[in-house]
């Protein structure tokens, strides 16, 4: 039975272990009303309910997520929206609903794959979840946040997990943040502080261009980059890093087209394996003035992904971004923002989310993010971002 099939249950035990409510009011076979009865139930807990049960003793179950919560003079009440599968008909008034199991979250949410085919970004908001996300399924990813918020450190994850893979990167690096990919964490996963600096799993997979005579942990002088082939910037197992510290913004945007026109050119002719650009603060190569790099990261963000030249996008404003660019995003990495503007527009271009999910947005700690789009299977998952094996730049 696939995962889009509805899934059977003998449901929960007459004890009613695990009930947190009624359904009230209106219901229909997407959306219901709850009255909880539940005092410590949480914005991201997930629900089930129960249908009647078959010839055979057992019942079919439909999951459910919180839409907006509010309380009131009769308790704590909620809208809910029904996650995959719906019913024929709408639910009864007074249904019973209860905190779906961990293997019904689990199954549904399709966070559970296999190591070698996903990118494991951290863990479900609420529950002990690893969320690990098929690579086929990301394309453009778009991760955006305000300062502090975390952004950066999860373009340093999706970083570590592609080379971890083996999947060829170049990153375009603004303010020299990503060469600490080639260092180890302070920290263990474990928290145990490390006693020096160490290389990091990853150093003898990455080359980082810069201007050495201000960024001593580079490896080749920047003037070198215009002589190379693109064979020579994207190959296997290979961390392509192009600091451009130092430089004045009319030259980081010259550096950036120049290298991105060369690398989409040899992906047009198939002289370069699929690869990841990592284009960090991005709106500031491809806002809204039109120039000819914004030209190229429009190519990349409609015609790339056919010639498995695939781009991330990092922004903390994304209101300032090509409109372009910003729809063609197919899995989104949102962490807090606190702009109006910059949130309108994220949950108007982001797959999945609604203007329910404003104050969700808005409530994000440091290192949370929702995740939707093509990542994941049109539920947007609340992740804790995990810790990193490199430092954070």
């Amino acid at each position: 039975m696939s995962d889009d099939e509805v899934k059977y249950d003998e449901g929960p035990g007459k004890d009613k272990i695990g009930k947190v409510g009624n359904l009230v009011g209106k219901t229909m076979t997407h959306t219901v009303q709850i009255q909880f009865t539940d005092p410590d139930v949480e914005r991201n807990s997930y629900f089930v309910i129960y249908g009647d049960k078959d010839e055979e003793g057992k019942r079919d179950h439909y999951i459910l997520s919180i839409n907006k919560m509010w309380s009131e003079s009769k308790g704590t009440i909620a809208d809910l929206q029904v996650l995959g599968d719906r019913p024929r008909r709408p639910f009864d008034i007074g249904s019973e609903v209860y905190k779906a199991s961990e293997e019904q979250i689990a199954r549904l949410l399709g966070i559970y794959n296999a190591p070698e085919e996903s990118v494991s970004l951290g863990k479900l908001i609420g529950y002990p979840f690893d969320v690990n996300l098929l690579i086929k399924n990301f394309g453009r990813i778009f991760v955006t946040g305000k300062s502090g918020s975390g952004k950066s450190y999860s373009m340093g994850v999706l970083c570590e997990e592609f080379m971890r893979k083996g999947i060829p990167i170049v990153i375009l690096d603004r303010h020299g943040e990503y060469g600490s990919l080639k260092v180890a964490a302070d920290e263990t996963p474990d928290d145990e502080p490390k006693a020096e600096a160490q290389e990091s799993e990853f150093v003898d997979s990455i080359i980082e261009f810069a201007d050495l005579s201000i960024n001593k942990g580079g490896d080749i002088d920047v003037e070198y980059l215009f002589s190379l082939d693109a064979t020579d910037l994207v190959a296997p197992n290979l961390c392509t890093i192009i600091n451009m510290r130092g430089m004045d913004l009319t030259v980081q945007e010259m550096v950036a087209g120049k290298v991105l026109k060369k690398l989409y050119q040899a992906s047009t002719g198939r002289r370069i394996p699929p690869f990841y650009l990592f284009l960090d603060e991005a709106h500031l190569f491809a806002g809204k003035k039109q120039t000819d790099t914004c030209e190229v990261v429009k190519l990349f963000s409609q015609e790339g992904r056919k010639f498995g030249a695939n781009i991330v996008i990092g922004t903390q404003r994304p209101q300032l971004l090509d409109t372009t660019i910003r729809a063609q995003a197919g899995s989104w990495v949102v962490h807090n923002l606190t702009d109006i503007r910059d949130i309108n527009v994220t949950i108007s271009s982001a797959e999945d989310l609604t203007r329910g999910n404003k104050a969700d947005i808005s409530g994000l700690d440091k290192g949370e993010a929702i995740i939707c789009g093509e990542a994941v299977k049109g539920i947007p998952l609340f992740v804790k971002v995990r810790k990193r094996t490199t430092a954070h730049g």
